[in-house]
């Protein structure tokens, strides 16, 4: 197993993260507090500052960073591992073919995983008609397929527009990075020295096995300061992309060592979503994988990735690599925890 641990893509990915969270800062404290974590840093202060003090082009903000198009699953972070500095990842963007583009669109709406029902990705990407054809009955967002519409119709000023924004924005995010690199640089030093120590063993107890990463062949790691965790598995390259942070800790704390009221109020939280709720259901007579529960429930793979996370964390869902899919299943185990906890506080 290679376990490769590298700040240099995370670097890179705070400067979208923390876009994202400025347009979407209300959305991302509650997702904080379903967890139990209450922070009121510095970082956190000047990234709500960005939006409320319009310290960028509020319109741009809004139209590249909407509340469906979170980085973590709309960067292709195997990218971000292969042009690790910001000028490098941009140069991949501006040198995109179109054909590439409809492909990674494709695949970011839906999932990496194909299904013999469904043309494969290059059919379904053949042209720009073929890709708005896909989308135009998905649940999805009016305002994102506009602005999918907008990149297909022309890529090159699309690209050179949001580029430009990201710059103009740079001269702010400088602040930012200072605080950044005080949060993140003893953490840095320390987890890569207990990688190299401790190996996967340590990234198991690091993580609580939120992810079963035996079953990969390459690991790659990076941190990011406002992140808790992140994976964005690639079954089919037996690749894992994982982004860590000093949130994580506080995260798997959250669901394993807080008392056995507090985790089971998060739980029981976590699992009344009813989208969440429903997908549970599915699970019950079979597992299913990304693009399944995407076509059933109408929705994105971003939003499937961003809910499954959270039954994941719960211990309430498992995931594992099966025929170069990730495949979801229900943990029946971890929900009959949940039953006798209601059946001893309620006297059932």
């Amino acid at each position: 197993m290679n376990i490769v641990f590298d700040p240099r893509p995370g670097e890179i990915y705070d400067v979208f993260l923390s876009l994202w969270l400025a347009n979407n800062y209300e959305y991302a404290q509650e997702e904080k507090r379903d967890y139990g974590i209450i922070e009121d840093t510095k970082f956190e202060e000047i990234i709500k500052s960005i939006a409320q003090e319009k310290k960028v082009n509020t319109k741009n903000l809004q139209r590249f960073f909407p509340k469906e198009a979170e980085p973590s699953q709309l960067l292709s972070l195997s990218s971000l591992w292969n042009n690790p500095t910001i000028d490098n990842y941009f140069e991949f963007l501006r040198n995109i073919d179109e054909s590439k583009l409809r492909q990674i669109i494709i695949k970011l709406i839906t999932s990496k995983d194909t299904d013999e029902n469904y043309s494969d990705i290059e059919t379904l990407s053949s042209d720009n008609a073929a890709v708005l054809n896909y989308i135009k009955d998905m649940d999805i967002d009016p305002l994102v397929k506009w602005e999918i519409f907008r990149l297909l119709d022309n890529k090159q000023l699309y690209i050179d527009d949001y580029i430009q924004f990201i710059n103009e924005y740079l001269k702010t995010y400088k602040i930012l990075e200072k605080e950044r690199k005080k949060e993140l640089e003893k953490f840095n030093e320390d987890f890569k020295k207990n990688i190299e120590e401790g190996g996967i063993s340590f990234l198991k107890d690091f993580t609580n096995s939120f992810i079963d990463f035996d079953k990969y062949e390459n690991i790659y790691i990076t941190s990011s300061a406002p992140m808790g965790i992140s994976v964005n598995m690639e079954p089919e390259e037996k690749s894992c992309y994982v982004i860590i942070g000093p949130r994580t800790t506080d995260i798997v704390k959250s669901t394993c060592e807080q008392n056995e009221l507090e985790k089971n109020i998060m739980i029981l939280k976590n699992i009344s979503d009813s989208t969440r709720f429903q997908i549970m259901k599915k699970l019950v007579d079979r597992d299913y994988y990304g693009l399944e529960l995407v076509k059933e429930f109408g929705i994105t793979k971003a939003t499937v990735s961003h809910h499954m996370n959270f039954l994941l964390l719960a211990g309430v869902v498992q995931v594992e690599r099966k025929e170069h899919k990730a495949y979801y299943s229900l943990d029946k185990d971890g929900l009959r925890k949940i039953v006798q906890f209601l059946n001893k506080e309620f006297k059932l």
